[in-house]
């Protein structure tokens, strides 16, 4: 059959490849790239065709830039709602920015990171809840695991990209953390449109307080099962994991360890109780450790990329939808304690010193701060005063200071 010799030569020319500049250089003159391009988009020559890419990528030479500007051409030549290419492409990406310094220094030179956040923002809308003229939907026939798992891959390519790179780490800050990641996550659909935070003063259930800790340590794609909870704040709770691992860069192939799952303690619950991090089903109960705050000899996760934490802190306003007045609640508090997990230690809130964090916190959850009885006054009173124990600048005292009368009149 002619379909095992096809698959022997592309495997042949894999390890002709593989290590070889020379060899690269003479398969890349010859059009190889463009023919291995063309492989990609069926779905029986793809892993072939994306190990062919991979090879030409990885070989150092003269030709190395333009090989990686065709594997990230390749991510928009495909239709907005191929995702599962899309995600294949993005597994080769990575696998290709693994391997050498070379790889990620090339990938910030061609903007990677530009092409990277066009294929988040080419996912507006798809969190959404199925509208009702869904005829018109592009996302009417696509599955939202594969959604999860395609963003999941975006922010693996962020971390890997980034990682042992100072340079990309700094680029990301710039012009991407502090631009535009905010609002292309709050783009995908799941999130609303509030800017400022709603006066909370009914503590949540606990109930939905561990069901946003169980969505939110289960692994992908099994996170995407059906809860106890809205569709929008389960996407919300995924979304959130994934920002909580680009923080800590917990995308390394590892077993996920206790450590990297916040423990968190809301001021509401009396016997806070945690699952593990693989969940059974959604019906089944199991008796539960008790969630503290204090974590004694656990390992606490060192803050990497702390943009990342400030673009949490900015959709925490958004993370509460009218129609779902408990579960927003109670996911706002959740997200609020993640936040304050990954500050426990001071390296890390002195990190966060560094990108004005506290200006941020008196920005955005000012309501929440005037009010004792807000539900989330606690954590973030705890935040603003380990901040403060590292760096206060001038302005965020006044701030402060104006939080409450008679000094709210003059600000």
């Amino acid at each position: 059959s002619m379909v095992p010799l096809g698959e022997m030569v592309i495997i042949a020319l894999t390890e002709l490849l593989s290590g070889s500049s020379q060899n690269a250089g003479v398969f890349r003159e010859l059009g190889g790239a463009t023919l291995a391009g063309h492989l990609v988009n069926h779905i029986d020559t793809r892993d072939t065709g994306l190990g062919l890419l991979q090879q030409l990528v990885v070989a150092s030479g003269p030709g190395g830039d333009d090989d990686m500007t065709s594997l990230l051409d390749l991510i928009h030549s495909c239709k907005s709602t191929d995702l599962a290419l899309r995600t294949d492409i993005l597994k080769c990406l990575i696998s290709c920015l693994k391997e050498s310094h070379r790889c990620r220094t090339v990938f910030r030179r061609v903007g990677g990171f530009v092409y990277i956040m066009s294929v988040l923002v080419g996912l507006e809308g798809s969190l959404e809840d199925i509208p009702e003229n869904k005829a018109d939907w592009p996302w009417t026939n696509v599955d939202r695991r594969s959604v999860f798992s395609l963003l999941h891959q975006i922010f693996a390519t962020f971390a890997v990209a980034m990682r042992y790179e100072p340079a990309n780490a700094k680029f990301f800050y710039q012009e991407i953390a502090t631009a535009s990641l905010g609002e292309a996550v709050r783009l995908l659909g799941c999130f609303s449109n509030l800017q400022t935070l709603r006066n909370i003063s009914r503590k949540p259930d606990n109930e939905l307080f561990e069901t946003f800790q169980l969505t939110f340590a289960s692994e992908l794609p099994d996170s995407s099962k059906t809860f106890s909870i809205p569709h929008k704040l389960e996407s919300c709770c995924i979304i959130l994991r994934l920002l909580h691992d680009l923080a800590i860069d917990n995308f390394k192939p590892k077993h996920r360890s206790s450590s990297s799952t916040p423990s968190v303690k809301s001021q509401s619950s009396v016997n806070q109780e945690s699952l593990p991090s693989t969940p059974s089903t959604p019906g089944q109960k199991k008796k539960l450790a008790p969630l503290n705050l204090n974590q004694g000899k656990t390992i606490e996760p060192v803050l990497v990329h702390s943009g990342v934490i400030v673009t949490i802190l900015q959709l925490l306003p958004s993370m509460y939808h009218d129609q779902y007045p408990d579960a927003s609640a109670a996911f706002q508090l959740f997200t609020a304690e993640t936040i304050k997990s990954v500050l426990r230690i001071e390296k890390n809130q002195q990190a966060m010193c560094d990108v004005e964090f506290m200006t941020e916190i008196l920005k955005t959850c000012r309501l929440s701060l005037e009010d004792e009885a807000h539900v989330l006054h606690t954590p973030f009173q705890y935040l603003l005063e380990r901040l403060a124990a590292q760096k206060l600048h001038p302005n965020d005292l006044r701030q402060f200071l104006r939080l409450g009368y008679p000094l709210a009149s003059l600000s």
